[in-house]
C-alpha cells in the first residue's frame, strides 16, 4: 500500500493590506494603504511596520514588505483594477475609443 503523497506547502502569509499610493522624497517616503476588511486607510514609513510586516522600500508603484523572512511586492492596482482583480483595467470609454481607431488611420 502507498503511502498518501504529502500536503502541499502552506501559502506563504501575505500582509492584509492594499497598496494605494506612494510619497518618495528626499526625507521621508511612505506608503498609503487599505485594510481590505475594515477599509481603514493606513500610512506606513519606511522600517514602520504593521501586523509584524515591516516596510522596507518603495518604488513609484510598489511596496516592498518582510515578515518572519518573508518578503511580499504589493503593486499598486493598475486604474480601475482592484488589489485580487487580475482582469485588464477598465476599458476605455466609447467615444474615446472612437477618436483613438481615427487616429490610427
Amino acid at each position: 500500500m502507498r503511502a498518501a503523497p504529502p500536503p502541499p506547502p502552506p501559502e506563504p502569509e501575505r500582509p492584509n493590506l492594499q497598496l494605494v499610493g506612494t510619497v518618495i522624497g528626499d526625507e521621508e517616503s511612505f506608503g498609503i494603504f487599505v485594510d481590505p476588511s475594515s477599509q481603514l486607510p493606513l500610512r506606513l514609513r519606511i522600517g514602520a511596520a504593521h501586523e509584524g510586516w515591516r516596510l522596507e522600500a518603495l518604488k513609484p508603484r510598489e511596496a516592498v514588505l518582510r515578515k518572519d523572512g518573508e518578503t511580499v511586492i504589493l503593486p499598486m492596482p493598475q486604474l480601475g483594477q482592484s488589489a485580487d482583480d487580475d482582469s485588464d483595467p477598465v476599458p476605455a470609454p466609447p467615444s474615446a475609443r472612437a477618436r483613438m481607431a481615427r487616429r490610427s488611420r
